[in-house]
């Protein structure tokens, strides 16, 4: 037996909007890959739920949409099989990183004195 709602069972909004408002807000939907229609739902849903007008969604500031960007290209993405592996490699790049500093650090004090 499904429980899912058919599309008969929705009813029709009609909104007026200004046109550059439209603009601006299609924008940000199709970053989000969303029609207006699913946005509009969407915070609806929240709204519902919530029982409040708190709904807050940012788009990414340039630096976090790059990485996105290279992530889904698979650019600097690693694959571990477990957490423990994960912080295994963590662990290992900051004892790199720290004896890198502590070899730069020595070498500085070399030429200052």
């Amino acid at each position: 037996m499904k429980t899912g709602k058919k599309l008969d069972d929705r009813v029709n909004v009609k909104i007026r909007i200004e046109p550059t408002l439209k603009a601006k807000v299609e924008e940000v939907f199709d970053h989000y890959k969303l029609s207006t229609s699913q946005a509009i739902n969407l915070f609806l849903h929240s709204v519902a739920e919530s029982k409040s007008l708190n709904f807050n969604l940012k788009m990414p500031n340039e630096i976090t949409q790059k990485v996105l960007d290279e992530s889904r290209q698979g650019i600097n993405v690693s694959s571990n099989a477990s957490v423990r592996e994960l912080f295994e490699e963590i662990e290992e790049e900051l004892e790199q990183e720290n004896q890198q500093a502590l070899e730069l650090g020595k070498k500085e004090r070399g030429t200052s004195c």
